[in-house]
């Protein structure tokens, strides 16, 4: 649980604490006449054996403070513990020094009571202070590691719900998509057989298409506007010469970053809502650009069949292309659906990524295209 970070810390500290007071004792003997009987050498060494001391007692505190935290002690048996142990540090330090100046530096020190209570008294204060600034620094940082560890942990749920939400999302979609796909086929069956065949084989290799992107959050703009060409062979097969797309996409966007079937609803949904006794023949332009002043993509599907009418209840397609925005990018994804004097346009706005060209696939898509 103690990382090599907290033992760096703590021995800085300790450190810190170490030539503070070899210097202090250092000047006390150069300027305040004190410690006479000791050598610098002798002073130095003292120090430094008395400090040795203070760290192998220390070390043992550091680990039981990680205890504590780890198994989460009351607070009544954490600061009774560490009330003990301020006390214990204190005797153990005045002890230790007695014994050093006993047996190395002269036989005038003696062992008694008296002399480790004298020199109990002095290094009290000090002793205190570097017990409680070694706990301090333990509790703050194994706090603040459990903190991150907890946040990244929060983090983690949160992105694994978000991919949870927005397989719901897609999988709302698709059977969606297919019934009414296939109620639109059915309509051809009678009137025309054989388009309604080939609308069939188109709407097979779009699932199939779709089967292979369905566990991808993005895809290529590119790839995107190859599966909507799609889809719109089959509405073409149905609609004939009664509705036209348009599509005006600069080739430098085509590995721009977007979530699957974004566009399907939207053309979607214009098929449900575009044609009406007054507007027979429908034009569709699908536009994508890019705003460098923001860097982000702008989409937008303008179509001039019927006005739009905001009394109508919002559709699965447009409700779930709301919702994946909102999973994906947050508040950074716009969308809105407004009308103009002669066009219904839906616009899509998020932040431009890039995909990295896969070169696997491509060639995968290559040679299926040539055994094909």
């Amino acid at each position: 649980m103690i990382d090599k970070q907290l033992w760096r810390i703590v021995l800085f500290i300790f450190g810190l604490a170490y030539f503070f007071s070899v210097g202090f004792s250092v000047f006390q003997k150069a300027a305040l006449d004190l410690y006479q009987t000791f050598t610098y050498s002798n002073l130095v060494f003292q120090q430094t054996i008395n400090y040795i001391t203070k760290l192998v007692f220390l070390v043992f505190a550091v680990r039981l403070t990680a205890r504590m935290i780890q198994y989460q002690w009351p607070w009544p048996r954490s600061l009774f513990t560490h009330a003990f142990l301020l006390f214990a540090f204190a005797g153990f330090s005045a002890f230790s020094l007695m014994l050093l100046s006993h047996y190395l530096f002269s036989s005038e020190y003696t062992i008694s009571v008296a002399s480790w209570l004298n020199r109990l008294s002095i290094g009290l204060t000090f002793n205190y202070f570097i017990y409680l600034a070694t706990v301090s620094i333990v509790y703050a940082y194994l706090y603040s590691k459990k903190q991150e560890a907890q946040a990244l942990h929060q983090s983690a749920l949160s992105r694994q719900l978000a991919d949870t939400k927005l397989l719901q999302l897609q999988n709302q979609l698709r059977p969606h998509f297919l019934f009414n796909t296939l109620n639109g086929i059915s309509a051809m069956i009678e009137e025309d057989p054989l388009h309604a065949q080939d609308a069939i084989a188109d709407l097979s290799g779009l699932l199939r298409y779709s089967l292979h992107l369905k566990d991808k959050k993005l895809i290529s703009l590119e790839k995107e506007i190859e599966v909507l060409r799609k889809y719109i062979n089959i509405i073409k097969l149905r609609f004939d010469e009664k509705i036209f797309f348009d599509f005006i996409v600069d080739d430098y966007l085509n590995q721009a970053a977007i979530p699957p079937f974004l566009l399907q609803p939207l053309v979607e949904n214009i098929i449900i809502h575009a044609f009406d006794a007054h507007h027979t023949v429908v034009h569709v332009s699908i536009k994508v650009s890019l705003l460098e002043s923001s860097q982000k993509l702008l989409i937008s599907i303008e179509n001039n069949g019927a006005p739009l009418v905001r009394s109508i209840k919002e559709g699965t397609g447009l409700s779930n292309v709301k919702e994946r925005l909102k999973t994906i990018y947050g508040v950074d994804a716009e969308f809105d659906l407004t009308q103009s004097e002669k066009f219904v346009i839906a616009t899509i706005l998020i932040p431009y990524t890039k995909l990295p060209v896969d070169h696997t696939n491509q060639n995968a898509a290559i040679k299926s295209h040539i055994v094909s």
